[in-house]
């Protein structure tokens, strides 16, 4: 009875482990499938704001409002694109709409 027990309290603690494992494995999973659709979606936006014409706007606010719900200008939106690391701030300046405005010109001597 006692070897049945610790076999038992043994597989158990094996499933439990590899449970886990799976688990985490699957988590990391998506957060790199979640970067990989960032990237696509980036790319596709970085298209259609590199055409002179300011036609394919709509399809650029659509393209944002896969990641965000703030509507974005057409002035926003190619600065996030066109700014190196400024598209990894993308959610924090939609969370923060009403607080947080993107300027060129100002600086924190001119406030």
């Amino acid at each position: 009875m006692e070897y049945i027990d610790i076999v038992t309290k043994l597989i158990g603690g094996l499933a439990a482990i590899f449970g886990i494992a799976l688990t985490l494995s699957h988590l990391f999973a998506q957060k790199s499938t979640g970067r990989l659709k960032k990237f696509e979606i980036y790319k596709e936006i970085k298209t259609y704001l590199d055409e002179p014409s300011d036609k394919n706007f709509p399809v650029i606010c659509v393209a944002f409002s896969c990641l965000i719900s703030r509507n974005l200008t057409l002035d926003e939106s190619k600065w996030f694109i066109n700014t190196p690391h400024a598209f990894n701030h993308l959610k924090a300046y939609s969370d923060q709409a009403r607080y947080i405005e993107i300027s060129e010109k100002k600086t924190l001597s001119d406030m």
